[in-house]
């Protein structure tokens, strides 16, 4: 049953906090609010959705894609040496470097499709100067990257994956 803690802010005027069990009975709370009904409703809508199956838990998405990609998606691939070892340097070579600090809570289609954007335009990169990549490779390159967002989604700790069809833009 969700009910709501009144806290009193720095400048004295009273905040009040949403607050719910989640499936371990965990204490949880959905926010700080102005009012006592804002509290109420948002915990009661947490509620909802963990009993609909549809709660996610906030703590999930906050690995960032460089340790999720490299320490959860990679290792439980079972690949062959060789495919393992172009799966890492991709990670490495596309995609960290772009994604690699974002908690996976925030990767949305948008920041995919920036990606997307940039992928096929030429850089310079530690002096090297390189090409963009072709669309049929940001097509391959991105498949590997929905496997990657996806996997977050299969599991429970995303709402859903954002890397869908790409859109070329040249």
């Amino acid at each position: 049953m969700a009910w709501v803690t009144v806290r009193r802010a720095e400048d004295g005027k009273k905040r009040y906090q949403g607050r719910y069990r989640d499936a371990s009975g965990a204490k949880r709370t959905v926010g700080t609010f102005s009012t006592d009904k804002a509290a109420m409703q948002a915990a009661v809508r947490a509620e909802i959705a963990l009993a609909e199956g549809t709660w996610i838990d906030p703590r999930a998405g906050r690995i960032t894609f460089k340790e999720d990609a490299q320490n959860v998606w990679l290792p439980s691939r079972h690949l062959e040496v060789t495919t393992y070892a172009a799966y890492a340097s991709n990670l490495r070579i596309h995609f960290i470097p772009f994604f690699g600090d974002y908690p996976m809570a925030r990767i949305m289609p948008a920041l995919v499709q920036e990606w997307v954007n940039q992928a096929g335009i030429p850089t310079t990169i530690a002096g090297k100067r390189r090409k963009g990549l072709s669309a049929r490779s940001i097509v391959k390159y991105h498949v590997m990257l929905h496997a990657v967002l996806r996997e977050p989604w299969l599991t429970g700790s995303s709402p859903s994956t954002p890397a869908r069809r790409p859109t070329f833009r040249r």
